[in-house]
């Protein structure tokens, strides 16, 4: 039997002792603590690594916009955190926007900047942005390559000028506050092939923090492994530990979803394990269910009850893990054709997921760009005039 506490435990432990090295990543866990009630996770010996965490001790004291880029799962978020939790704004506000939750240019802009009442249909009372909301603070664009073309415009101003101005307004505000951004999506691609302004770009990548994928930091999968079976170990009252066989498959495993993926993985491990000991059959479980690209029934079950039994609302049970990449466009499909099964039309399918009804035009939206609709028996898209006009209900 194998345990990571005799070989990344040591590692884990001289390098958390190590002078100067780990002094950043203490900080900002404990800060992160006391002002945002969750730990900010910065774990990794790495070299590449270990200058990205020097870049953020240089960025943190300018004012200029930050862009943080990296594969999906790498943590662009928890640099993020750093930067805010850093640089004296602790306690003014730290709003997240993931931009591809966005389905609607107008709904984009009018979230982003806000509108006031009666300056489009539907806009019946005046709405406050997230820019003004997050005025004094640091506001953290995530997937900042699906900005409309819109509110690319209204954002090199925010950016420029710290000027904002809502829709439907001729009042001009001035906000004081930070751009953070983030990709995993190359802009200089989409710049080149004109989805993206070019001196937008060169505003936002002023300073530029590129985090490396899982797979190029060597040991620093133990690292995570150890400190995340840890906190498994006492958050259940337990003492599990991986076998020589899972062990070296992690050791190697390339983790394409990487630090979120080996979260995953070793969660999932953890649960299904039926002893002491994770095996190799635990920890490949999710990776098994992943290549038969189906959802199992007690996921589904899972996910499914989240909304029709316990009244949580479709865009956070299931919109933001598939943006997220933690559920497939398969397995999304799959819970939108239960629930049209049960609804019996796209109306009454928003009502049954707890959506608003002024939301059923974005969920159509939703389910059309990312061709999630649900299928006839014959294979054919159900309910296609409701996808034309947004007014056909059956």
């Amino acid at each position: 039997m194998s345990s990571l506490s005799e070989s990344a435990q040591a590692s884990l432990l001289k390098f958390e002792q190590t002078n100067g090295v780990a002094s950043l990543p203490e900080r900002i866990n404990q800060l992160s603590q006391r002002v945002l009630e969750k730990e900010t996770l910065l774990l990794g010996k790495h070299s590449e690594f270990q200058k990205t965490l020097k870049l953020v001790e240089q960025f943190v004291h300018s004012e200029e916009p930050v862009l943080i880029t990296g594969e999906s799962g790498v943590g662009k978020e928890l640099f993020a955190r750093a930067l805010y939790l850093l640089n004296g704004r602790q306690s003014s506000p730290f709003v997240i926007v993931n931009c591809g939750q966005f389905s609607d240019e107008h709904l984009m802009v009018s979230e982003l900047f806000g509108h006031r009442k009666g300056s489009f249909t539907g806009a019946v009372e005046e709405h406050r942005g997230v820019f003004e909301s997050a005025d004094g603070g640091v506001i953290f664009l995530d997937e900042i390559g699906e900005l409309s073309a819109s509110a690319q415009k209204m954002l090199l101003r925010v950016i420029d000028q710290k000027e904002i101005r809502a829709v439907g307004s001729n009042k001009i505000r001035h906000v004081d506050i930070r751009v953070i951004s983030a990709t995993h999506r190359n802009l200089s691609h989409l710049v080149e092939e004109g989805k993206f302004r070019e001196d937008l770009f060169f505003r936002l990548s002023c300073l530029h923090l590129h985090v490396s994928a899982l797979r190029e930091r060597g040991e620093d999968r133990l690292l995570l492994l150890q400190h995340y079976l840890n906190e498994l170990n006492r958050k259940h009252g337990v003492l599990k530990s991986f076998s020589d066989e899972a062990l070296t498959f992690l050791r190697t495993y390339s983790f394409p979803g990487n630090v979120r993926e080996l979260k995953n993985i070793l969660e999932t491990g953890f649960r299904v394990s039926a002893s002491h000991l994770i095996r190799m059959e635990d920890v490949t479980t999710k990776l098994h269910q992943r290549r038969k690209g189906d959802l199992l029934s007690f996921d589904m079950a899972e996910y499914y009850s989240r909304m029709v039994d316990c009244g949580e609302c479709f865009w956070e049970v299931v919109r933001e893990p598939f943006l997220q990449h933690d559920l497939s466009r398969a397995q999304v499909q799959a819970i939108v054709q239960k629930g049209m099964q049960a609804a019996g039309n796209y109306k009454r399918l928003t009502e049954l997921f707890n959506l608003p009804g002024e939301d059923y035009k974005s969920f159509l939206d939703f389910l059309y760009t990312h061709g999630l609709r649900a299928e006839r028996k014959n294979g054919a898209p159900a309910n296609t005039n409701a996808f034309r006009d947004g007014t056909n209900h059956s």
